[in-house]
């Protein structure tokens, strides 16, 4: 069960879509937690739910 505090303020979870390779993905996210850690300090990280299409869907696609 969630403390008081928790229901209070819930912790919001951002959606990334992914670069078109791992790379650039991770440095997607790298960016935004260092954004986050110079805001919060300490340890905190970004809540976050990351999906990488990569290159060999789009290319597919085309």
């Amino acid at each position: 069960m969630a403390s008081s505090s928790e229901s209070a303020n819930p912790q919001q979870v951002i959606g990334l879509i992914g670069g078109m390779s791992w790379k650039s993905s991770a440095e997607s996210y790298r960016l935004i937690n260092e954004d986050v850690r110079m805001r919060l300090g300490g340890l905190h990280a970004e809540a976050a739910v990351l999906r990488s299409l990569g290159l060999r869907g789009a290319e597919e696609k085309q």
